[in-house]
């Protein structure tokens, strides 16, 4: 007796978009694109024969592994993966800017006077011409 579970192509669609969908550089509109790439070629492998099951199956496998796709989609549209930032990555630019900023605020007037100023300046002997 076999133990047969049916197969869900939309929840297996759904999983391997979710698993593309982790790639930054791939957009909504990528994604839409290839799942409608992955469900028109299991589509026609049914047709030629094969259960909804092996069609899927096929068909991901034709499709690539996901850095392939990102890859492919990375050339055709470069700027939509450029400066991609995450808002982590934005908090810890602004972090490191502002530290820089106070940092420079604190140090700067104990350079220019602040500093300078507490320690009396005497000129060298040999400007004054004593020894």
């Amino acid at each position: 007796m076999k133990n047969e579970t049916s197969f869900d192509l939309n929840l297996a669609i759904q999983h391997w978009r979710e698993n593309l969908a982790q790639s930054p550089s791939l957009s909504r509109q990528s994604l839409d694109e290839l799942e409608s790439h992955l469900r028109d070629s299991s589509m026609a492998l049914e047709r030629a024969g094969l259960s909804a099951e092996e069609a899927y199956l096929i068909a991901a496998k034709r499709m690539g592994p996901t850095g392939k796709l990102e890859m492919e989609f990375e050339k055709v549209a470069p700027t939509q993966t450029r400066f991609v930032m995450s808002p982590g990555y934005l908090y810890g630019f602004a972090l490191i800017l502002l530290v820089l900023l106070l940092g420079v605020m604190t140090i700067g007037p104990l350079t220019s006077s602040g500093l300078d100023a507490a320690v009396p300046q005497q000129p060298p002997p040999w400007m004054t011409g004593t020894k």
